[in-house]
């Protein structure tokens, strides 16, 4: 379903994009503008077990930007809320295959007290906000509780932020390739962290002898959210499952 190609927030065409929701290429990236109202960020690495050290890498418009750090569980927990010294940075064109190499703006020893789980990260600055995520692992093995395998591989084959994934992307020699290499060291794309809010999900399958769609890639492009928000992400399938298991307890 082709859809005007005016494109919402930070979200920019790929250099083949036809403008339409499903075969389409457009992704979100840090803009290039120093005015401009952002922030973003990432960690190191994905998850960590309690007593690493976690470090934090941001670029923003602003001198200083609002943290928040809060496990998403059943009851949210914020167990940090702070602020740290922010500066603009360019990102590189291919950030997405070889990280955004933004400065380091914050770094702390995960205390053993917090609970294992997905901790999510607020950034926020004056005209925008951004959401990053990483895995607390628990302090040790526990044979009596049931240990959660989340499908991080997946979550970086379908990240989009910054133009390139395993599925479309701008390597190869005229720019509009898919990548087999991504990195880490960038933004989980937007929906990926927390599910937007109206959004569908993917159905089952369409009815008998019509025409496929494909409403979760239409809502995306008409929002301003990355078409993969459904196919992956703690948001769409970890989340949900993790969140029924803690309130059985």
């Amino acid at each position: 379903m082709s859809l005007p190609n005016k494109l919402k927030g930070f979200f920019t065409a790929g250099p083949y994009d036809d403008g339409d929701a499903v075969t389409g290429h457009y992704y979100e990236v840090a803009s290039t503008e120093p005015a401009r109202p952002q922030v973003w960020g990432y960690t190191d690495k994905i998850s960590y077990a309690p007593g690493e050290i976690l470090r934090l890498h941001a670029m923003s418009s602003a001198a200083q930007a609002k943290v928040e750090i809060v496990r998403d569980g059943v009851v949210p927990e914020t167990v940090l809320s702070s602020s740290v010294p922010t500066q603009f940075a360019l990102t590189p064109p291919d950030c997405s295959v070889t990280g955004c190499g933004w400065p380091e703006v914050e770094s702390m020893v995960l205390p053993e007290t917090w609970q294992s789980g997905v901790y999510i990260v607020t950034l926020t600055v004056p005209g925008h906000q951004s959401q990053h995520m990483f895995v607390l692992r628990a302090a040790r093995p526990d044979p009596g509780r049931i240990a959660m395998i989340l499908a991080t591989g997946t979550w970086c084959a379908y990240n989009d932020w910054g133009g390139s994934n395993h599925y479309q992307g701008l390597t190869g020699p005229q720019g509009g390739d898919f990548s087999p290499h991504v990195s880490v060291h960038r933004p989980w794309a937007k929906g990926f962290v927390r599910w937007p809010e109206d959004a569908p999900r993917i159905p089952h399958a369409s009815p008998l002898l019509s025409r496929p769609r494909y409403p979760h890639m239409e809502f995306a492009r008409a929002k301003g959210i990355s078409k993969k928000y459904a196919s992956s992400g703690w948001a769409a399938f970890e989340r949900p499952f993790a969140l029924w298991c803690e309130a059985q307890g």
